[in-house]
């Protein structure tokens, strides 16, 4: 559009005589315009006002371009920031498996950089595991027929670090590409051993009340149980070793000096027996380990590793010195009965605290168990054996008879443990 001189007085700058000006649009929408003008009186030609038009839409148009760019630029940026903060690790393969790009979670978790891993193969993260053809295994994630795979990865210093992997198949710079996200699943796990061990342990316990509470009396006592009662405990706590010590007070000591000695043991193929060794017998805790004696006789627990044993030197002690002990109190009543040693199996096992707690509460109930045994062979078994009949009634019900009582009014006791009759008496007799 030109504007002839005169139809703005005083507004055009510069002594501008004529001017032109035409719109800049952008998307269809006008975002401004072009103007030029002249000192000299000029009336612009079709030719001119139609290059001016050229120019706006030209300038137009780049505008759009560059808001464009700077769209696309902020969403890549966007989208790149997303990438690198997620927490799941984020893997971009090639179709023959090489990595073509990560996220930080990758640098993050695993201890790789960029330059690692980029042209790498997939197998890299893999470790020890079989070298597979990688076709192989991106077909196993994509056709397993579950949401999630579970699969291994290796840290830069090979600590193994379980995941459950996606893959999709995708573009990346328009390229066929595999996508795999994965979740790294390693706390998870060790929370759900925990309660699998926890769960483990609590069984162990109850089987040990019920067979110290449920068995038969009869030519058995609270010991015959233990042997029973520890394998079920190593098995579930997956160790190599369960030892029941047994305390005793030294006569003639002021103040009275606690020594312990191994009463009971049980071994996992591979660990060799001590039992029978004179090193493992009459120790005085409080001399060797104050420390660990003053835990445990105050109820809690305390731990070693098999090198702070100086009574144990066999070869597979020096093997494996680093293996972990937990020493568990059992008090019967308020009386420091023993200690429950577990023995783990391999280096590396970190007791954590929902199994110390299952643990404790196993000292706990063995150390019931054994006050209540022994309270029943002292008082009990002189009853089951004794030359006079005794019944014990209750609401006029025959709650328990000894052998001499059934004996003598000719009832066969009830079941095979106490001989219990549950019967109505007969009010002739």
């Amino acid at each position: 559009m030109s504007f002839p001189a005169g139809i703005f007085p005083g507004l055009l700058p510069g002594g501008l005589v004529s001017v032109a000006s035409v719109p800049v649009t952008s998307g269809g929408t006008v975002i401004g315009a072009i103007t030029v003008g002249s000192i000299n009186r000029h009336t612009f030609t079709g030719d001119e006002q139609s290059l001016l038009r050229a120019i706006g839409q030209q300038v137009g148009t780049a505008l759009e371009k560059r808001r464009a760019e700077e769209r696309i630029r902020r969403e890549e940026e966007n989208l790149h920031t997303l990438f690198d903060t997620i927490d799941d690790l984020v893997l971009i393969l090639d179709a023959s498996g090489k990595i073509i790009g990560i996220n930080k979670a990758i640098e993050r978790k695993l201890g790789y950089t960029r330059e690692d891993l980029i042209g790498e193969s997939i197998q890299k993260l893999r470790g020890p595991e079989p070298k597979d053809r990688i076709t192989d295994v991106i077909e196993d994630l994509m056709s397993c027929g579950m949401d999630t795979c579970p699969l291994t990865f290796f840290t830069k210093s090979g600590i193994a670090v379980e995941v459950e992997c996606q893959v999709r198949r995708g573009t990346w710079n328009g390229e066929t590409v595999f996508f795999g996200i994965s979740r790294d699943i390693t706390e998870r796990r060790q929370s759900e051993e925990m309660l699998r061990n926890r769960t483990a342990i609590l069984e162990a316990v109850s089987y040990a009340a019920d067979r110290f509470l449920k068995e038969p009396l009869h030519g058995s006592t609270w010991s015959d149980e233990i042997p029973s009662v520890i394998e079920i405990l190593g098995k579930a706590t997956g160790a190599g070793r369960v030892c029941l010590f047994q305390n005793r007070v030294q006569p003639g000591k002021t103040p009275p000096e606690v020594r312990i000695s191994m009463a009971f043991e049980w071994t996992a193929p591979g660990f060799y027996p001590r039992i029978d060794r004179l090193n493992v017998q009459d120790i005085s805790y409080k001399e060797l380990f104050p420390e660990v004696y003053g835990k445990l006789s105050r109820g809690e627990p305390a731990f070693l590793s098999v090198r702070d044993l100086p009574f144990v030197s066999d070869e597979y002690a020096q093997k494996h010195q680093n293996l972990s002990l937990i020493n568990i109190p059992i008090m019967a009543e308020s009386h420091w009965w023993g200690v429950l040693t577990i023995e783990q199996a391999t280096e590396g096992h970190t007791w954590s605290q929902v199994e110390i707690d299952a643990l404790m509460t196993a000292g706990e109930i063995l150390g019931a168990a054994i006050h209540h045994r022994t309270l029943v062979e002292i008082y009990q078994n002189p009853v089951e054996h004794s030359l006079v009949g005794i019944f014990l009634l209750r609401d006029e019900i025959l709650e328990y008879v000894n052998p001499r009582f059934a004996e003598i009014f000719g009832y066969v006791p009830a079941g095979d443990h106490r001989p219990a009759v549950h019967q109505q008496p007969d009010r002739s007799q």
